[in-house]
């Protein structure tokens, strides 16, 4: 089983455990690789790594690095939104970009806090349609790796979080495949996607991000996949990868080691 783990939050952000914590929990369960992904969040301030903690951020990791060489890896990244503005920083190993809102007359509605609220912003910006919804949020998607936005693209299709409760586009309509299709065009086929276990551990699906059928259109074209728990606790690093990884395998896809 993948014992790397590359989408991981922390109190910086909006995690539970501290970053040493979590280090000596993977050591303990034997998992070789952690890589640490604090939300770099444009508008909600109990839930992203603002300006004044970033130094802190990194300085934290760069010291469990160093106390930890030889007992494992650790790498420092960022989960970057789409609507967050970048700022280069070479301290920083990787980014995974990711989508978390959608945008109506300069405000940001978020699309995974609530199935409520999902539905009242897809009734307010949308009209109720759902397909429309899933247009506006792909078109950010593919736009995420304009510069050094990102590495690994995250949870591709976050817009189905709530489709065991109700509240998601048809996976098989038209437009809601023309959408992410056309996302996986401009995105290219050297694209990393992480195989997101998240929403199964928070009790929200019972299958990973993205769907079956995405992965299978990923894999024809020749796209990599690595696998993320997207943890905000100790206990789900490396969550639900034993049963994502037999999912990649019978797509025949291609899992790498290290994204970047």
């Amino acid at each position: 089983m993948i014992l790397r783990d590359f989408h991981i939050h922390s109190p910086y952000s909006d995690g539970k455990d501290t970053c040493e914590s979590i280090v000596k929990s993977a050591i303990e369960r034997g998992i070789k690789t952690v890589g640490f992904s604090e939300h770099s969040d444009p508008q909600t301030t109990d839930l992203y790594l603002p300006p004044e903690r970033k130094e802190a951020y990194i300085s934290e990791l760069s010291r469990l690095k160093e106390k930890y060489e030889g007992q494992i890896e650790i790498f420092c990244g960022i989960e970057l939104d789409f609507f967050t503005p970048y700022e280069e920083d070479e301290r920083i190993d990787y980014i995974i970009g990711s989508v978390h809102y959608v945008e109506h007359k300069g405000e940001l509605y978020p699309i995974d806090l609530s199935a409520t609220d999902v539905q009242k912003t897809v009734n307010y910006i949308f009209g109720g349609d759902l397909s429309s919804y899933a247009e506006a949020y792909f078109e950010c998607v593919a736009r995420l790796k304009e510069g050094r936005r990102a590495d690994i693209i995250g949870h591709f299709d976050l817009l189905t979080k709530f489709k065991d409760r109700g509240v998601s586009p048809d996976q098989k309509d038209a437009r809601y495949i023309k959408a992410w299709r056309s996302a996986l065009d401009e995105l290219g086929n050297e694209t990393v996607f992480e195989v997101n276990t998240g929403a199964i551990s928070r009790g929200y699906r019972t299958t990973p991000y993205p769907d079956g059928d995405i992965i299978e259109e990923m894999v024809k074209r020749d796209c990599s996949f690595i696998l993320s728990s997207d943890s905000h606790s100790k206990e789900n690093i490396c969550f639900g990868f034993e049963n994502a990884e037999k999912l990649l395998s019978s797509y025949g896809a291609k899992l790498k080691e290290y994204p970047f």
